[in-house]
């Protein structure tokens, strides 16, 4: 499979709609309450001191020139489905994934007659996708999260040519790109693991007892127990 990565999603859509905001002081907020949180900002941004997570109120003391905006869920479906149908235009196998809105899994099975290497097919994808307006990762190999690891972690377009060379990859990445909570997280690193390596070579009967539920479906993910096939919509 082939893992897209729209990093900043919602950062992405704020720009498409204010796109003179990309220079200055610009964030994603939860509302435009001042307790609410900062979702997303941009190097300007975090230039000035501002933070994810952020109370809103914080950050204008910071900057009384932040440009701040909530994207609405509506937005997010839109864009999301727009994205989708964009895709389909490189496989008609598209998986969303259910807990990081930001990434889609491909299928690139039988799509060689069309295109003369994977990595044409991936070029051509990216810049489809950024002629629409959206900045991407992309990884193409051999397994859900072998290339969800890389395209979480590097701004590229990356070809797996065999399943060994996408694990050395992934056995690499740092564990703060994988979706635990923080609380998790923090547990993980304070038990002094901090790569993806690090974490599978747990026995599962130590991450079920020490590291929860939620820990343990990320461990099922990152050794790929399931294996299932990807999950297209019809």
């Amino acid at each position: 499979p082939a893992c897209i990565n729209l990093p900043e999603l919602p950062l992405q859509i704020l720009f498409r709609d204010k796109p003179q905001w990309k220079e200055v002081p610009a964030a994603v907020v939860t509302s435009r309450r001042p307790l609410a949180r900062i979702e997303a900002l941009n190097r300007p941004a975090a230039a000035l001191g501002i933070r994810r997570g952020m109370r809103y109120a914080t950050a204008l003391s910071l900057s009384s020139q932040l440009r701040a905006e909530v994207v609405s869920n509506e937005q997010r479906k839109e864009v999301r489905a727009h994205i989708s149908h964009l895709l389909s235009s490189f496989s008609p196998e598209i998986e969303e994934c259910s807990f990081d809105p930001e990434i889609f899994w491909v299928d690139t099975r039988g799509l060689l007659p069309l295109f003369s290497t994977r990595k044409e097919w991936a070029h051509r994808l990216k810049r489809r996708l950024s002629h629409a307006g959206f900045h991407v990762n992309i990884a193409v190999g051999f397994s859900r999260f072998g290339t969800f690891a890389w395209a979480k972690r590097r701004k590229s377009v990356r070809i797996f040519e065999t399943a060994q060379e996408e694990k050395d990859a992934t056995v690499e990445t740092p564990l703060s790109h994988l979706p635990f909570p923080p609380q998790v997280l923090e547990l993980i690193e304070n038990l002094g693991l901090y790569t993806v390596g690090d974490f599978t070579a747990l026995p599962v009967g130590e991450v079920r007892k020490r590291l929860g539920a939620e820990a343990l479906e990320i461990y099922y993910f990152a050794t790929d127990t399931e294996n299932l096939p990807l999950q297209g919509a019809a």
